[in-house]
Parts: C-alpha cells; structure tokens; sequence
C-alpha cells in the first residue's frame, strides 16, 4: 500500500522546492555593535578652547586657543601675540579732552559710579600710550573740538573691551568727529547733525550682561544717531534709535546721542545701573 499522503507536496505539484535564507546563530566572539558607532556627541564641532566657536561649529574662530579671541585675532601693537590673547584691562578710562566733558557732564560723579564699585578711573584729557594693558572701559564723553586718533580705543576693543562714544546734543557736540572715531574702530554707527530738544525717556533691549536690571534710561535732549549694521539698544517713544550697539571685533561700542546721561540726568532711571554693568 503506498502512502502518498506522506510525500512531499512539490512531489505532487511538480515545482522545485523554494530556497530559503539560513540564518546563521551569532558568533559569541564577535563584539561588533549591530547597531553601529555612536554618533558624535559634539557634532563635528572641534573646539579647542570651549568658546563654542571653532571648524563644524557654525561660528568661525581665529584663535582656537584662547576663549576670548573668536572674530578678530589682530596683534595691534605688534608684540607678536593677538590682542585677544592678552588680558583685558581693569580700570575705567574717561576722556574728556578737546573740551570734552564741558555740557551737563559730570565727570567726578561718573568716576565715583565707578570707584564705589572698586574700579580704578581715571580721567584724561589725552589718551593714554598703551592704555589697551590698562583699561577695559574707555568713555569718551562727547569730544567738542575733534576726536582724537582711534587705535588706542581699538585695541581695548580688540581685547573684548567696551568703548563707548557719547556726543551732545546740537551744536554742543560733534558728530562728525564722533562718527569718524566710530569708523575707525570699525563701527558702522553714526552721529547725525539733527537733534530733539525735549527730555526723553528710552526703553532698552534685553541684552545679557549689559541691559541686566535696567527699565528705563533717562536723557535730557538727544541726538539723532543711525545704528548701521549694530542694533538700537534702547529706543525713543517716537520710534527712533536712542543708544546704538554694536560688537566690533572681540569688544562691543555704545554709542550715546547725549551726555547728560553721565551728568544732568546720571541719577534718574536705571542710568547708573548701565554703567555699572559696562564696567570691565
């Protein structure tokens, strides 16, 4: 008796049995992650000093060595070593030379500001040879009889300092010598020849480190300022720019479109509060 239930089915139909894939069991040896390397935890970032700037990191950086050298690694005193790279000032430089200071300017109550804070100030008519080992806040309060020459306050800048540029209002201050001496620190702001002659109250920006616990900033008139490329760090009421901001280099520029923020109004709104928060 043949049982021709028990033969196997292609036997019946005819067709050559369909080949299968043999598995084979894992190799106990073997330590090859299946699921592959780990992904790169930083990116392809390659950053050398923790600044966050650096090759596959989105931000270009100059010196990949020194946390404080990112945009500008010039050596401006031709010591061999990029400004960037030297430390940064700690005293208060105000500048009050060509008949600079002379309009609701108050340069003793500016220089306690600082000194209460123990800050060394210290208040020139010239600028100082070198100041950039010194200081790492130069004010200029609003020069009437021209700008002097730029590099010093450069080099500050190029060492992550803080230059700021405060002109009077009208005929009492000079805008084209302002905005010349903002060009060559390689700024794009500029100071212009009209001005408004009411008391003005400025909202600022949130901007870490410099608007911290400041609401409001009191001047008494103001001049009309465009920022460029910067940014209106804090505005008029009628939509204009009351004080520009700008990072030039490793530093960062204000300018002031009066100077009775360091005089006649220094005490009223969050004025102090500013300057503090510029100190080096």
């Amino acid at each position: 008796m043949r049982f021709w239930w028990l033969l196997p089915l292609a036997a019946c139909s005819g067709k050559e049995p369909e080949p299968y894939d043999r598995v084979e069991p894992p190799d106990p040896t073997d330590t090859t992650d299946p699921t592959g390397p780990d992904p790169d935890p930083t990116g392809g970032c390659v950053d050398g000093d923790g600044d966050g700037a650096g090759p596959g990191c989105g931000v270009d950086d100059c010196d990949d060595t020194a946390p404080q050298c990112i945009a500008d690694c010039a050596d401006l005193n031709g010591d061999g070593t990029a400004e960037c790279a030297q430390p940064l000032g700690t005293q208060v430089l105000l500048y009050v030379g060509n008949d600079g200071g002379l309009y609701d300017i108050y340069e003793e109550d500016v220089q306690s500001v600082y000194e209460d804070a123990g800050y060394t100030v210290v208040v020139a008519t010239e600028m100082p040879a070198g100041l950039e080992d010194d200081f790492g806040l130069v004010i200029m309060l609003s020069p009437l009889a021209g700008f002097p020459d730029a590099s010093g306050a450069g080099a500050v800048l190029g060492r992550g300092g803080t230059v700021v540029v405060a002109v009077e209002h009208g005929a009492y201050g000079d805008p084209v010598g302002a905005t010349t001496f903002l060009s060559e620190l390689g700024s794009s702001m500029s100071a212009l020849s009209t001005s408004l002659t009411s008391a003005v109250v400025l909202l600022p920006i949130e901007l870490p480190g410099v608007t911290d616990g400041v609401l409001e900033l009191e001047l008494y008139y103001v001049r009309d300022i465009d920022v460029g490329s910067g940014t209106v760090l804090a505005g008029r009421a009628d939509g204009q720019p009351g004080i520009g901001y700008e990072r030039v280099g490793n530093g960062q520029v204000l300018l002031v479109p009066d100077g009775s923020m360091f005089g006649f109004t220094l005490y009223q709104g969050d004025n102090v509060r500013l300057l503090q928060n510029l100190a080096p």
